[in-house]
């Protein structure tokens, strides 16, 4: 995120104040997710109540849903701007993601452990 922040930010043609306020906006929602995150953790250690495991699993599925729209809109995207190396760039993420399918799929078969 801070990366497509940084690229996209001083070509906005935004003020400069504007753009400090962004940035400052970001420097503080990086750690205050995180003492949200401890916060709801502690709850549910402490709780073992469904109403923390609820809050912690909507957390996560806003966090894994922002990584996607970083990774997919922004920087992937950028990738398949130009035409001239598209195909093979495609099928190299294509190879990756099955990659990393295939790793999923032996996790899940063979990597039973207890915590």
């Amino acid at each position: 995120a801070a990366f497509a922040m940084a690229d996209r930010l001083p070509s906005q043609r935004g003020t400069r104040i504007f753009t400090q306020v962004l940035l400052a906006v970001f420097c503080i929602a990086s750690p205050f997710g995180t003492l949200l995150g401890w916060w709801v953790d502690s709850m549910e250690a402490d709780s073992e109540g469904d109403a923390a495991s609820f809050v912690k699993v909507v957390l996560n599925s806003i966090a894994i849903g922002t990584l996607f729209y970083i990774g997919f809109v922004e920087v992937i995207s950028a990738e398949f701007s130009s035409a001239a190396r598209a195909m093979p760039r495609f099928c190299l993420l294509l190879a990756a993601s099955a990659f990393i399918f295939g790793l999923t799929l032996l996790h899940l078969e063979y990597g039973h452990h207890d915590h």
